[in-house]
C-alpha cells in the first residue's frame, strides 16, 4: 500500500500570518507547511476568516472558510468576543474557541470534509479536537501553550479562577483525543504529564526559523529607509511582537520604562502590538506589521533585541528569530523559555524589566562584549534551523498506525 502524502494543516487564526511567515505561531505552521511541500507532502491549510477564500500558492493550498456562516451566529458571536475583549477575560475568549463553533453546522460540516480526504491531520492548538475525533489515530496536535494558564492571566480574579480549571479539564481531553501531542517546550509537555497525558504519546519540538542567507545586503534604498520615517539611528533595539496580551504589555513597558532611560538608542516597535501604544517619546518608532523583507532590514541595521515580555508559556519565535540575525538579545527569563540560553553567553537575561536600561547603557559602549554575544547567539540559532527542528514531525507521521500509512516518509 502506497503511503498517503495528503496532508491537512487546521489552523485557527487565519490564513494571511501563515503565508507570510511573519509573526507568531503563523511563522510556524508556515514553515511546517513549506517543510512538508518539500518532503513530498501536498499540503492544505484551513482555516477560518470573515470571506470564504482559496489560494493556490508555491505548492501549498490554502482554505479559508466563512465562519461563522450566518448573521444571526455572526452577531452572538462578535457579541461574546467584544464582550471577552472589554472586561480581558481571555479565558472565557477560550471558552469561545473551543465550543462556539460547535454551533455552526455548515462551517463543522466543511471542515470534516477536509479533515476526511487528509491521510493526516495536523491540528493547530486543541480547541478544535472534536473535528477531527473521526480521524484521531491519523491526528497529531501542536499545542503552542497552556490555554488554561496563559489564557487566564487578565480580568474578573474568580471568574478566571474558574475558567482556569474547566480550561485545564478541556485541553486535556483535547490532548487525550488524538494519537500523537507536540509541545513546543519540555516545560510545557512536563506540565500536562503531571496531570495524567500518557508521556509516551507526545514530543516536544521547539519553535524553528529559518536562517537569514548571509549574503543579504545590509543597507537599505531610500524607499525602504521611508518605510521608518527615514530616521538615522546610531544604535538602534527591536521589540516584535502579536496583539497577544503579554506582547502588548511588552509594548508598553518599553514606551514608559525602558526608552526614556535610553535616550541614545532607537527603539523600534513592530507587529500588531502597536495598535494598543498611543503615547510615544521622541526615540520610539511603531511600524505596525512589517513584511518578511522589511523586518530582515530592520533585523541588520538595529543593535539589540528585545524581548521583554513579563508571562507566557511556549517558546518565544522572537527570541529565535533575534538569533538568527546575530543580535544582542536583552530579554526575561520568560522571553527565552524553552531555549538552551544562557545568561552572558548568548544574551542578557533580567529579572525584572526595571533592568533593561542599564544592561542596554552599558552594552552601548562595549563593542567586545556586543561581539561575543552576536557570535555565540548565531551559533546557538543554528540548532535551532526548521530543516533539522522538523525531521521530528516525520518521524512521528512514520509513527502513526500502519493500517494507514505503510511506506514511511523520507
Amino acid at each position: 500500500m502506497q503511503a498517503d502524502r495528503s496532508l491537512l494543516i487546521i489552523y485557527p487564526w487565519g490564513i494571511d500570518s501563515v503565508i507570510a511567515n511573519n509573526t507568531g505561531a503563523g511563522m510556524r505552521v508556515g514553515l511546517l507547511a513549506e517543510f512538508l511541500r518539500d518532503y513530498g507532502f501536498t499540503v492544505t491549510v484551513a482555516s477560518i476568516g470573515r470571506f470564504e477564500r482559496k489560494i493556490d500558492l508555491n505548492g501549498i493550498r490554502y482554505r479559508e472558510l466563512r465562519y461563522p456562516t450566518n448573521f444571526f451566529l455572526l452577531v452572538l458571536y462578535a457579541t461574546l468576543v467584544i464582550i471577552s475583549r472589554l472586561l480581558q477575560w481571555q479565558g472565557l475568549h477560550a471558552w469561545i474557541y473551543y465550543f462556539f463553533y460547535q454551533l455552526d453546522g455548515k462551517f463543522v460540516r466543511e471542515m470534516k470534509g477536509y479533515a476526511a480526504e487528509a491521510g493526516t491531520i495536523m491540528l493547530e492548538y486543541p480547541f478544535w479536537s472534536r473535528l477531527t475525533e473521526e480521524r484521531r489515530e491519523r491526528t497529531i496536535l501542536t499545542d503552542h501553550d497552556i490555554i488554561a494558564k496563559s489564557w487566564t492571566k487578565r480580568g474578573n480574579t474568580w471568574l478566571n479562577s474558574f475558567l482556569s480549571e474547566k480550561l485545564l479539564e478541556w485541553e486535556l481531553k483535547a490532548l487525550q483525543s488524538v494519537e500523537q501531542v507536540v509541545f513546543v517546550a519540555e516545560s510545557d509537555r512536563d506540565f500536562f504529564v503531571d496531570h495524567g497525558l500518557t508521556l509516551e504519546r507526545t514530543a516536544v519540538i521547539t519553535n524553528p526559523m529559518v536562517l537569514p542567507p548571509s549574503c543579504v545586503d545590509n543597507t537599505m534604498s531610500q524607499h525602504q529607509l521611508s518605510r521608518f520615517r527615514e530616521t538615522l539611528f546610531q544604535t538602534g533595539a527591536l521589540f516584535v511582537g502579536s496583539g497577544w496580551y503579554p506582547n502588548r504589555e511588552a509594548a508598553q513597558a518599553i514606551v514608559k520604562i525602558i526608552a526614556p532611560a535610553c535616550p541614545d538608542v532607537t527603539f523600534f516597535i513592530a507587529g500588531d502590538c502597536t495598535r494598543w501604544v498611543k503615547r510615544v517619546p521622541a526615540n520610539v518608532q511603531l511600524l505596525g506589521v512589517l513584511s518578511a523583507e522589511e523586518l530582515t532590514i530592520l533585523y541588520r541595521r538595529i543593535t539589540f533585541a528585545l524581548i521583554p515580555v513579563a508571562w507566557g508559556t511556549g517558546t518565544s519565535l522572537k527570541a529565535v528569530e533575534a538569533m538568527a540575525y546575530g543580535k544582542v538579545i536583552v530579554t526575561t527569563p520568560v522571553g527565552v523559555r524553552g531555549l538552551t540560553f544562557e545568561h552572558g553567553v548568548h544574551g542578557i537575561v533580567c529579572s525584572d524589566i526595571g533592568e533593561f536600561p542599564s544592561v542596554i547603557n552599558e552594552l552601548t559602549t562595549d563593542p567586545d562584549h556586543r561581539c561575543r554575544l552576536e557570535v555565540n547567539a548565531l551559533n546557538l540559532a543554528k540548532q535551532y534551523d526548521y530543516r533539522s527542528i522538523y525531521m521530528r514531525y516525520l518521524e512521528i507521521i512514520n509513527g502513526l498506525p500502519a493500517r494507514y500509512c505503510s511506506e514511511p516518509i523520507c
